[in-house]
């Protein structure tokens, strides 16, 4: 990034709207295209950094449409389509459609799907706040999977 002749900086900017985000859903590695509010939302943003005196003159992006085409925009509006972009995977959302185990209806005292959770390697355990004795007895379970497997601290535990 260059300011006022400066070297050095980073901007971080998200991509505008998408199709799904106007839906009101999670996006994650879908790759799904801006809708129209998201392109002028780029142009809004290439606009707000050219007054500030922030020109980008290298561009990380992620290898998704939405964020690509934002990047485009910007560098469009900017008059700065020479600045070398770079794409990578690693840069695309979250993916929010990762395996989730979930247990909220039919509740039981039962706590196989604690053990499930955690022999997937999820990473997350949808059960409810722990209120009730049913949802406490999953949540025990987690504990003692953690004690039990010194290294392994599933969903977060911290080891006491």
């Amino acid at each position: 990034m260059t300011t006022a002749g400066t070297p050095g900086g980073l901007i971080l900017l998200r991509h505008g709207q998408s199709t799904t985000n106007a839906e009101g859903r999670f996006t994650g590695w879908a790759d799904v295209p801006l809708t129209s509010h998201g392109e002028r939302q780029a142009a809004r943003a290439a606009g707000l950094l050219s007054r500030a005196g922030l020109l980008p003159d290298l561009v990380h992006t992620s290898v998704l449409r939405r964020s690509i085409r934002t990047a485009d925009i910007l560098l469009a509006e900017m008059d700065r389509a020479w600045v070398p972009v770079h794409r990578t995977w690693r840069l695309n959302e979250r993916q929010y459609g990762a395996l989730m185990v979930s247990h909220r209806s039919g509740e039981t005292p039962d706590a196989f799907i604690a053990d499930l959770a955690v022999g997937t390697g999820c990473g997350q355990l949808k059960s409810g706040a722990p209120a009730r004795g049913e949802r406490v007895a999953k949540y025990n379970r987690l504990l003692e999977l953690a004690d039990a497997h010194p290294g392994m601290l599933p969903f977060g535990l911290n080891a006491a």
